[in-house]
């Protein structure tokens, strides 16, 4: 798009150059191609918009997304069904904080769900990336007790659950609240 601004700009003074010397027939020449080339780039410029729009609709068309990383596999499983009956759709899960977190960051989930105890990362390190790395993202993390929700609220959770909550309550908890997109945090005890 660039490179065909300049060639335009560059037949414009060019032009614009000639037509001071020309004959009327090629003043007239001139003006139509002039004249050609303000229609090419009115329609590129439409086309850009149009697709530019089309980005748009795709992209608030598409399901919210959502990674689970938990180290206990059942829950991993109901949640990630449960999400999915609530219209989520599931990039993965992950039993590892390092391997949720590099994931995470690559595909740019809308919602996260750590678990506070997970190897190589912990749950509350991968809040905090969470944080640096996916800004838009809703950040959900079960905790072991209520001693835990504090610091998972701190470094930036918008949902902290505690393992008595099933997974079908909480899938149905955190998909109402990633879709009001609630200013408050939400707390599951």
């Amino acid at each position: 798009m660039r490179a065909w601004h300049a060639a335009f700009r560059r037949h414009l003074e060019q032009d614009q150059r000639t037509a001071v010397e020309a004959t009327r027939e090629m003043r007239l020449d001139a003006r139509r191609r002039v004249e050609a080339l303000q229609r090419t780039q009115r329609a590129l410029q439409d086309r850009a918009d149009r697709s530019v729009q089309e980005s748009h609709a795709i992209l608030h068309a598409r399901p919210a997304r959502a990674m689970l990383v938990h180290r206990n596999e059942w829950l991993r499983t109901k949640l990630s069904v449960g999400l999915q009956i609530e219209g989520l759709e599931v990039l993965g899960e992950f039993a590892d904080g390092a391997d949720g977190l590099g994931s995470a960051i690559a595909e740019q989930p809308d919602l996260l769900v750590v678990e506070d105890r997970l190897p190589s990362v912990s749950g509350l390190e991968l809040v905090r990336q969470a944080q640096h790395y996916l800004p838009r993202a809703l950040v959900a993390a079960q905790v072991e007790d209520e001693r835990g929700i504090a610091p998972m609220l701190e470094a930036g959770a918008r949902a902290v659950f505690s393992r008595r909550v099933p997974p079908a309550l909480l899938a149905q908890q955190i998909a109402g609240h990633l879709r009001n997109a609630a200013a408050e945090p939400l707390l599951l005890t």
